[in-house]
């Protein structure tokens, strides 16, 4: 959890970034069709690596963590979030799971916040997620 969420205060506002629920870290609510989603990001020692794109896409959906199985690369919406979340990040990029035309993906950069497009057989490092619908 984020040292800044003490549990009492997670117990009180359960949609605080950095509260552990749904089997990961809150990153934060973002608009989801007619609704709203909570972005959950994995925690723990499988929830991050350094793969080309396909692989990413793969690695996070062949994922179980804390008994959950829809693990996935964030969305270019949820990196943002993720971005402005204010949790902890490596300075580093990350894939995004869109793809940018048809030859490379787009991918966020935690040291300035833009986004780009790279070439999908670089190694990028990858943080799955999952959407809670609330």
């Amino acid at each position: 959890m984020n040292a800044s969420v003490k549990p009492e205060t997670a117990a009180a506002n359960p949609f605080l970034p950095g509260t552990l629920r749904d089997g990961g870290e809150l990153v934060g609510i973002r608009k989801e069709g007619e609704g709203f989603c909570a972005v959950i990001r994995a925690v723990g020692p499988e929830a991050e690596t350094v793969l080309p794109w396909r692989e990413a896409m793969d690695w996070a959906a062949g994922l179980t963590i804390g008994g959950f199985t829809d693990w996935r690369l964030p969305t270019r919406d949820d990196l943002r979030l993720m971005k402005a979340s204010g949790l902890d990040f490596k300075k580093d990029w990350y894939w995004s799971s869109e793809e940018f035309g048809t030859g490379p993906a787009w991918f966020q950069g935690f040291d300035g916040g833009f986004q780009y497009s790279y070439g999908k057989l670089n190694g990028v490092r990858c943080r799955a997620v999952r959407k809670v619908l609330i």
